[in-house]
């Protein structure tokens, strides 16, 4: 059916000039990502700490080597000099030297931050010390759900002969830089170098994506879904149809249908709802705008429609949110059990 399109036509529309360059980094412009804790850790063999946080959090080695274990792994994972582990939020995980050594809570390590005690120990007599260097990140998980679904639970970058990558390296050194100094703007350049690992993270997911894996990373790959996202997102506020969609991407509605929710286990007038509301969200939680403006930039065509969609999907009208909008999230420990 495909062949009795129009080839030369159906891209003849072009995609609007304020299309964002990629949608990760649109989702991540949404998610409004900080990065509220970075420390520098040290250890002495035996040692071990277990915990999860409810941001995402990243590891990585300075000195020594230690196993991870996390919810959602087979395995537990050997890191190395050089090695960077990224965890989604809401991981239950567990660092150690060895595989018998005790894990005290993480909540205690953050808390010896917070008290001004000390942090790590020295060195015992065989020299037996591993240094680490942790960090959360914390997002607005409702913008950013078709990524945490999209990746696995952890995401290792190994270093190369003992070393971190480049790039990482030199992103480390400058944050810790700027969180021993404490300069004016300090915390804002510490937020955007963690964007950057945990980017860096998303793409060595996007190399190793299996062929065929139905997510929302291996849709943007994809030639013709990945350009409806793309000019789906661009303009929220056109009258999309699934024809038309079919039509940008010289499909036929029946295989851009199919394609779509095979890659995304949605619908795409589905997707598209649950994008302009996320939008809604955001608009929000600006400040900038009365609902009937945000309501034409979401692609309803009155204030009552808008309404009333935003209250099926969130269970609040647009002003009930927008009063109750909680303040920025923080990096927090989960209090469970296993703590």
């Amino acid at each position: 059916m495909a062949a009795e399109l129009d080839v030369d036509s159906c891209r003849t529309t072009p995609i609007p000039a304020t299309e964002p360059r990629d949608l990760l980094s649109d989702l991540f412009r949404s998610a409004r990502p900080c990065c509220p804790v970075v420390e520098t850790w040290q250890f002495t063999a035996p040692w071990g700490f277990r915990g999860a946080t409810n941001s995402a959090a990243f590891y990585y080695v300075l000195q020594g080597g230690c196993r991870l274990e996390a919810t959602g792994i087979d395995a537990a994972v050997s890191l190395a000099v050089g090695d960077l582990a990224v965890l989604m939020p809401g991981r239950e995980h567990c660092l150690r030297d060895s595989r018998n050594s005790p894990a005290v809570p993480l909540r205690e390590l953050l808390g010896i931050n917070a008290t001004g005690r000390p942090r790590g120990v020295m060195p015992d007599e065989e020299g037996r010390t591993a240094r680490l260097i942790y960090g959360s990140v914390v997002f607005d998980e409702r913008q950013i759900v078709p990524l945490l679904v999209s990746v696995p639970p952890v995401v290792v970058i190994p270093g190369a002969n003992g070393k971190a990558m480049p790039w990482l390296d030199r992103t480390l050194r400058f944050m810790i830089h700027e969180c021993d100094q404490g300069q004016i703007g300090s915390q804002a350049v510490v937020d955007c170098l963690a964007q950057v690992i945990f980017i860096q993270a998303l793409r060595k997911c996007l190399s190793v994506l299996p062929s065929g894996r139905g997510n929302w990373l291996a849709a943007l790959t994809d030639p013709d879904i990945g350009l409806a996202l793309k000019v789906m997102h661009a303009c929220l506020d056109s009258p999309w149809t699934v024809a038309e969609l079919a039509r940008r991407v010289c499909l036929s509605r029946s295989v851009f249908a199919a394609r779509f929710k095979d890659l995304l286990s949605t619908s795409p007038m589905q997707y598209l709802m649950e994008r302009r509301m996320q939008k809604a969200c955001e608009l929000l939680a600006e400040g900038q705008y009365g609902i009937k403006q945000i309501a034409s930039q979401v692609g309803y065509a009155s204030k009552a429609a808008f309404s009333n969609a935003f209250k099926r999907w969130s269970g609040q009208s647009p002003q009930v949110y927008r009063r109750c909008l909680p303040k920025r999230p923080t990096d927090c420990i989960d209090p469970g059990p296993n703590t």
